[in-house]
């Protein structure tokens, strides 16, 4: 990849959504993805910024994190170009988690024990799991299976990688990590609401059957559902939140070489967010 710290014109073309044209749930929809566009485009690049040497564990999380956020927004617009958005709520709930664990590392106190309980709750799954096979491997008399050998390979590998004893790793009630509830509350204040509104879709509950698949008629329902139409707000969310992520990537992870390059183009999506953002509000409680 070119290292946009190299090149003048790397970063995408510049969206500018018709402003006199939004007149219907299709303008603000065009509009939305078009800004979602670019700036998921311009994150990954700010997330592939070369660097001299290798990074530590914790920056790695971090650029790892802001990396994947932008891609899940680039993930949306492919659900919305090629699957009518289908998938829209349970990809944003996907990025809603990983720009959250962004923001609850990045007020880490500098000692790395948020990183360390980011990572030490995850491994408590793999640790759970090795224990799992390791008794399955018992109760057949010592023979493992090829698959659980490879398993065993990659769980072992989790916590080399994050220079950890899996031995060592505490119960998952006991790393620390704080429930989504809790690390939701520097997305803002209805985050938290959206997020768990994506529950349903995830897990394809009744809410989700209703809504997307199924239309209620006289005496019961069809299979003639809506469908799951690209909604403006979905594209919106995710553009905040990736934005959000990005600036305080910027501020705190980057030098002034990446702050010149990228400050700029984030501040523009910003503006043209939040007059979009109002425009379709305001339009939505008319419509």
């Amino acid at each position: 990849m070119t290292d946009p710290l190299n090149s003048t014109d790397v970063l995408p073309d510049q969206y500018k959504p018709a402003w006199d044209d939004l007149s219907s749930h299709h303008d603000f929809g065009v509009a939305s993805f078009g800004l979602l566009q670019e700036l998921a485009i311009t994150v990954v690049l700010l997330a592939n910024v070369a660097t001299d040497e290798p990074l530590a564990r914790n920056k790695a999380i971090l650029r790892a994190c802001l990396q994947r956020v932008a891609l899940q927004g680039k993930s949306l617009l492919a659900d919305i170009d090629s699957n009518d958005g289908y998938q829209q709520s349970q990809i944003f709930r996907q990025a809603a988690e990983v720009a959250s664990n962004y923001l609850y590392l990045s007020h880490d106190s500098g000692a790395g024990e948020r990183f360390d309980s980011f990572v030490n709750v995850s491994l408590a799954e793999e640790k759970n799991n090795l224990n799992a096979i390791a008794k399955q491997v018992r109760d057949r008399g010592d023979e493992f299976l090829p698959i659980e050998e490879r398993m065993q390979r990659s769980m072992k590998r989790m916590a080399s990688a994050a220079d950890v004893k899996l031995e060592d790793v505490p119960r998952k009630n006991e790393c620390g990590w704080p429930n989504s509830e809790e690390r939701f509350k520097a997305l803002g204040p209805v985050a938290y609401i959206a997020y768990r509104a994506g529950s349903s879709e995830l897990h394809g509950g009744w809410s989700a059957l209703l809504l997307r698949e199924l239309d209620e008629v006289e005496g019961g329902f069809t299979m003639d559902g809506r469908g799951s139409p690209p909604d403006p707000r979905s594209l919106l969310a995710l553009t905040y939140v990736i934005e959000m992520v990005a600036t305080v990537h910027l501020s705190s992870e980057c030098g002034e070489a990446e702050r010149t390059v990228f400050s700029p183009r984030l501040a523009t999506i910003r503006e043209n967010y939040l007059r979009l953002s109002e425009l379709h509000e305001d339009w939505y409680q008319t419509d």
